[in-house]
């Protein structure tokens, strides 16, 4: 396996995060989620972006390496858009906008290491200013504590990914209705795609 991946058991992770915390932060928002492996999957999920974020800033240092411009984006996808990392400061997906999507981020070194390395921390205070009323929901929280406090508004890319599953299912569904036409053009190569990587997953 190539040097430049971090993974942790999940040993490490309990170590790193209380989960009864963070399941007494469920809500109405968390209503359609499945108490309580969604939010447990949730907070996988921050862990390892926060992990993977730790994990690039110590290669810098190492390398003597330093980023101006800075993409995180999950392993487990279909990308079926180019993505042009330089041509936003905050950049998310327009699909599944609930309010904000979470699933991918790229911008400028402060605004990626704040999308991807404050959730955690905001939380205490997102908690004492009534954010976290209707429960910790990724999409919410991210909308309503976290871009705000970035130094530009995050743009809304009209990027299309679709989730591939540990068994190989991919959601086809996921931004269809936004890129219509032009996800029909691509089912064949996704249906060619299907046939010939069907273990595609990350590790949370």
């Amino acid at each position: 396996m190539t040097d430049k991946v971090v993974m942790d058991t999940m040993d490490d992770f309990h170590a790193r995060r209380n989960l009864t915390f963070y399941r007494h932060l469920w809500g109405t928002h968390n209503e359609p989620w499945l108490y309580p492996q969604s939010m447990d999957n949730m907070i996988k999920q921050w862990h390892s972006i926060e992990k993977v974020w730790d994990f690039m800033e110590e290669y810098s240092r190492n390398h003597s390496k330093s980023y101006s411009q800075v993409g995180l984006f999950r392993s487990d996808v279909l990308y079926l858009d180019h993505v042009h990392l330089f041509d936003s400061q905050a950049a998310i997906p327009k699909f599944a906008s609930c309010p904000s999507n979470d699933r991918m981020f790229y911008g400028t070194y402060t605004n990626a290491k704040f999308w991807a390395r404050t959730r955690f921390s905001n939380i205490p205070q997102a908690y004492q200013d009534g954010y976290l009323d209707e429960g910790l929901h990724s999409e919410f929280y991210m909308n309503e504590v976290l871009l705000p406090q970035m130094t530009v508004p995050a743009e809304k890319k009209d990027i299309c990914f679709l989730r591939v599953r540990a068994t190989g299912h991919v959601s086809t569904d996921d931004c269809s209705r936004l890129i219509g036409r032009r996800f029909r053009r691509k089912r064949e190569s996704l249906r060619e795609w299907k046939n010939t990587c069907l273990l595609c997953h990350y590790y949370f």
